[in-house]
């Protein structure tokens, strides 16, 4: 009988992060997107970012439906609000008259077309992952992962497929506690929770300590 060695495909994977006007699929818009690809080195958030391993957008809302505790938290490090909240605390996650429609109006103005963004995330996609398969890495998986397939579905076929992994769960599982939280893996601080970008590449900072530290995968 001939013996079969399968040969053990390289991957890549990708964190992703999202932040939205609430938590309803099609009925709340998401407001920004992060994701980082995973290396077996020890990045800072600089040299992903200057390796071009980190993509950010923060979209036009396709509606203007929101969850007001959702957006007092996806809002609190957006870029196209910086000016906007020196001068206007409507436009202030933290301050009491913070105004989430009139926010969502002008990130109709002034944010990425959706199908633009989702164009440029596969064109990115595709120059990180060369002829690697593309394992989507996520904490929150009922949130994250319907966002981020409902809008690129929307303008096209996802290159996610239908895959993925719960960074989460995986670490529960290793540690063998049900209660056990992902923050306990050694990983620098984050001086922007919050927002998609940097919490892309906390999670994949906390991915390679799980996976390839850890794991050894």
């Amino acid at each position: 009988m001939l013996s079969v060695t399968r040969v053990r495909k390289e991957v890549l994977y990708v964190a992703f992060d999202v932040e939205a006007a609430g938590p309803r699929l099609g009925v709340h818009s998401l407001l920004s997107v992060g994701a980082c690809a995973l290396t077996r080195e020890c990045l800072d958030f600089d040299e992903y970012q200057a390796r071009g391993l980190l993509f950010y957008t923060e979209l036009k809302p396709t509606v203007l439906e929101f969850d007001t505790g959702a957006m007092r938290v996806g809002c609190l490090h957006l870029c196209c609000l910086e000016e906007q909240r020196l001068i206007d605390a409507r436009f202030d996650p933290t301050h009491v008259q913070f105004d989430p429609a009139l926010v969502l109006r002008h990130m109709t103005h002034v944010c990425e077309e959706p199908r633009t963004a989702a164009a440029r995330f596969c064109l990115w996609l595709e120059r990180m992952r060369e002829d690697r398969s593309v394992i989507p890495l996520t904490d929150t998986v009922y949130f994250d992962s319907g966002h981020i397939n409902l809008w690129l579905h929307a303008y096209g076929t996802s290159p996610l497929g239908h895959g993925g992994r719960d960074l989460h769960s995986i670490y529960q599982g290793f540690v063998g506690r049900s209660n056990a939280w992902l923050g306990e893996l050694p990983v620098p601080h984050n001086e922007q929770p919050h927002r998609a970008d940097h919490d892309a590449v906390e999670l994949a900072q906390k991915g390679r300590v799980l996976l390839f530290e850890k794991l050894g995968w």
